[in-house]
């Protein structure tokens, strides 16, 4: 069993949405995958709080649903500084859904730069650290050999690049229905050579689309029902 160290940065939305699938997904995680997630961090605007022992999720969760920070919770600081729970944190992961300041890009972009320097995988939901310094963060994390995630940013609400091999990795799925049509034109540009780097997810062109659709014998377009 593989144990992976988590420290939390941000509890709103997003982060108590992963404090419930922390919980949901426990025994699912350890047999199918042999990982086992053990919150050991977490911060939001009240304060922070720090134990490698593990903090229990569920009672993290039901604490913040109560109108509760974290400085309030059984071994919490008041006023401690996100950057600093980071820089404390015994956590091999760093997930950040602090709140997005584009103006400045803090305290989420300190985090980020904390957690890589200490050598922590990080996965941002928070587009701020990104708007600021995307390069110099993905460089770095490149440099220390650490995972550098941030699909919570990029079309949140449209999550298909990746939805089959990771999006839906946690799931248990039941059934899928694809409504293809071959005159859609999905992606017409997503970046500036995206599409000269090889990615073979992104379909840029209108040909591409329908080779795939006529691949699947839905050359008109059609429903196509998975059970």
């Amino acid at each position: 069993m593989q144990k992976v160290r988590v420290a939390l940065i941000g509890l709103g939305n997003v982060g108590k949405a992963f404090l419930q699938l922390m919980t949901e997904k426990e025994t699912l995680l350890q047999k199918q995958y042999g990982l086992s997630l053990v919150l050991t961090a977490v911060a939001d605007s009240s304060g922070g709080l720090i134990d490698g022992r593990g903090i229990a999720p569920a009672a993290l969760l039901s604490h913040k649903q109560g109108g509760r920070g974290v400085a309030a919770f059984d071994g919490g600081q008041a006023g401690l500084p996100s950057p600093d729970v980071v820089a404390q944190a015994p956590a091999d992961l760093m997930l950040e859904a602090s709140p997005v300041n584009l103006q400045t890009g803090q305290p989420g972009l300190d985090c980020v730069r904390t957690a890589i320097g200490r050598g922590m995988g990080v996965v941002l939901a928070n587009k701020g650290p990104l708007v600021h310094d995307y390069a110099g963060l993905s460089a770095a994390a490149r440099a220390a050999g650490v995972g550098f995630a941030f699909s919570a940013t990029v079309c949140g609400a449209l999550p298909v690049v990746n939805i089959g091999q990771r999006d839906l990795a946690g799931c248990d799925i039941r059934s899928v229905m694809v409504r293809l049509d071959p005159r859609l034109e999905i992606v017409e540009h997503i970046g500036q050579g995206v599409a000269d780097r090889g990615n073979p997810c992104l379909l840029h062109r209108r040909d591409r689309i329908q080779a795939r659709c006529y691949d699947q014998s839905t050359a008109s377009g059609g429903d196509i029902h998975l059970e």
